[in-house]
């Protein structure tokens, strides 16, 4: 079983390395021996957010440092977007978002049938396609089971993850998420979810229990071990470290002597403010 498993870089540059071997694709008979491919992807990375970049001294990534050091890291790259939704559409589909409409939040997400996806291309070369984590390409119905965005209607055979913005790192409960937004609505104070819903798990939402990070990366090796014996495509998409990211499990904040923090309950407290600082 061989991986084609790039080192941590921007996301333009699994575009590329996907793109290079498509392209070959089209062009001969399908290769004797075709790479698996995993995809990695992080929600709002900063770039200095890497030990191996040197360029914060508290910061510590010892497992994508490793990918560095192994493999090949790009330090320049061009993202089509600075925001989520329309950068994603670019990383999957190779082309600028603006093709699909999308110039800022919100919009249709991949509805364009004329525009392919890296599953659908590598679907028709024989691969299997698992989706584990976050999609996001645009507005709230283009996170609906029968939307084109939705990862099983755009190339892949397995799904396990969350659509939209972002995810509560430990809850995943319809009923949770349910009395949350209903307290909000008696309590008349508006403000965003705490996003604590069920997952997706193919097409039916199920309530599950744990870390989104764990989780994700369990169903991705899950997938994986199943598919060995032919070419696979993994998408694993983590929600972190986009917020909350002060949502930790117990034994990750007693490791790291971290006194942890609560979540903004609807039931006792006013809507927490956002505050912008600037440093000028």
């Amino acid at each position: 079983m061989r991986f084609l498993t790039p080192a941590f870089a921007p996301p333009s540059f699994h575009v590329i390395a996907v793109a290079v071997f498509l392209c070959g694709l089209t062009r001969t008979a399908v290769c004797a021996d075709p790479p698996n491919v995993v995809l990695i992807v992080a929600d709002d990375h900063g770039y200095a957010d890497l030990g191996c970049s040197g360029l914060a001294s508290d910061v510590r990534t010892p497992n994508l440092d490793r990918l560095a050091e192994q493999g090949t890291r790009f330090l320049q790259a061009y993202a089509t977007s600075p925001i989520c939704n329309a950068s994603r559409i670019g990383l999957m589909t190779g082309c600028h978002p603006a093709r699909q409409g999308c110039f800022w939040y919100g919009g249709k997400g991949l509805h364009r049938e004329g525009l392919p996806t890296i599953a659908e291309l590598l679907k028709k070369a024989g691969y299997a396609n698992g989706y584990f984590g976050k999609f996001h390409y645009g507005g709230a119905k283009a996170h609906q089971v029968d939307s084109r965005s939705f990862p099983m209607n755009h190339g892949f055979k397995t799904f396990y993850g969350f659509g939209g913005g972002r995810k509560h790192y430990l809850v995943h409960s319809a009923e949770v998420e349910s009395t949350f937004l209903q307290i909000q609505v008696e309590q008349a104070r508006p403000g965003p979810s705490l996003q604590q819903g069920a997952m997706w798990r193919n097409r039916k939402q199920v309530d599950q229990s744990g870390f989104t990070t764990e989780l994700f990366g369990e169903q991705a090796r899950i997938f994986i071990e199943k598919n060995r014996s032919k070419p696979f495509f993994v998408q694993l998409s983590f929600n972190a470290v986009h917020n909350f990211t002060h949502q930790l499990p117990e034994e990750y904040l007693k490791a790291n002597n971290l006194k942890g923090y609560y979540d903004w309950d609807a039931a006792s407290e006013e809507t927490r403010p956002v505050v912008l600082v600037v440093h000028e």
